[in-house]
């Protein structure tokens, strides 16, 4: 595929994965219930569970903003610096949009439950708020639009590193100090049991030089980079189940183990061709990535309140029919939902 408008069907198939993992992150489809009578087998089964959900899982944001930043740096070599404006504009009207919709649905919410918990008034500033995306919605938590403002302000740095382009030590010296004081910095907290919370942009600043750099290697040198990249997540991965193990709290994000898991994906995929051959499925997925990933939540806590009165939880022990039955009806009405918006002017906002 030389056509440089052809799309990149392995990054189709990233952003396909990763909302597919986004979305079973926060619905929780297969988690076990145990108690002091759980035979060992199960509360194997449900370890295995948790550390999937830990140590594989959580790869999807790290891995997206692997694929955001390759996608800028490819661009910003087809077009130039008027790009970075592009998308910058672009960033910053998907970001207004989702984060008023977020204020949106928090608002809808506290006046459906009456909840006392949540008020009208929002006790926070205006500043953490954009970081955090806007509130914490009532039932299901944070908003997913926090990687948005993360998305935008990473891309400012990303454009430095194009700019800096023909600078021969500019890559390695400052993608190298980002890169090592990332490492330092999230590896002694996590020793420490003080890891970062999720939307701290601290927790992303090496996403960038890395992004450049396997932007720069040949499929050779990403095929090498797969199982050093793999082992290294691996050595870093068992020490988290350990730091947990221990009762310490480490961060979701701010892991070194994500930093290399993600990589040795990336590069995994990298390797392969463009025209890489993916579902129609994940086609679809890949097209509203951005659209399932922020609707999702909406539709999960108007499903919780719907779905829990009918007691299904107590169903199919040790799994849960009601996680199982809200997790298909956010999907579909989720699915729909984005391709409703997608045939509208605002498909923007989720294409």
């Amino acid at each position: 595929m030389n056509n440089s408008n052809a799309r990149d069907t392995r990054l189709d198939f990233a952003k396909g994965l990763v909302v597919t993992f986004v979305l079973y992150a926060h619905l929780h489809p297969f988690d076990i219930s145990l108690d002091e009578n759980s035979v060992f087998s199960l509360r194997l089964i449900a370890f295995i569970i948790k550390q999937f959900y830990w140590q594989v899982i959580l790869i999807v944001v790290p891995t997206f903003l692997l694929v955001a930043f390759y996608f800028t740096f490819k661009k910003l070599e087809q077009y130039g610096t008027p790009y970075l404006w592009k998308r910058i504009r672009h960033l910053l009207q998907i970001s207004a949009f989702w984060i008023g919709f977020q204020f949106a649905a928090y608002y809808m919410l506290v006046a459906v439950l009456r909840d006392p918990n949540y008020a009208w008034q929002i006790n926070e500033s205006p500043l953490r708020l954009m970081l955090l995306g806007g509130p914490n919605l009532p039932i299901v938590q944070g908003s997913v639009s926090y990687y948005l403002v993360v998305l935008m302000i990473l891309t400012l740095l990303a454009y430095l590193f194009y700019a800096a382009r023909d600078i021969k030590w500019f890559a390695p010296v400052i993608g190298g100090a980002i890169l090592l004081a990332s490492f330092y910095y999230l590896e002694s907290r996590n020793l420490d049991g003080k890891g970062l919370q999720y939307w701290r942009i601290e927790s992303f600043f090496m996403y960038v030089p890395m992004a450049y750099y396997l932007r720069n290697r040949t499929k050779a040198q990403l095929k090498f980079l797969v199982p050093v990249f793999f082992i290294l997540y691996l050595i870093f991965s068992v020490q988290d189940v350990l730091i947990r193990q221990d009762g310490l709290s480490i961060g979701v994000y701010s892991r070194v183990s994500l930093i290399f898991g993600s990589s040795a994906f990336f590069c995994w995929l990298l390797a392969k061709n463009e025209n890489l051959k993916i579902s129609p499925a994940f086609s679809f997925l890949s097209m509203y990535t951005l659209g399932l990933i922020s609707i999702h939540k909406l539709w999960q806590a108007l499903m919780i309140m719907a779905i829990t009165p009918l007691g299904l939880s107590k169903y199919l022990h040790p799994l849960n029919l009601e996680t199982i039955v809200i997790t298909i009806l956010v999907t579909i009405l989720s699915l729909g939902t984005v391709y409703l918006i997608g045939k509208t002017p605002f498909r923007f906002t989720v294409a």
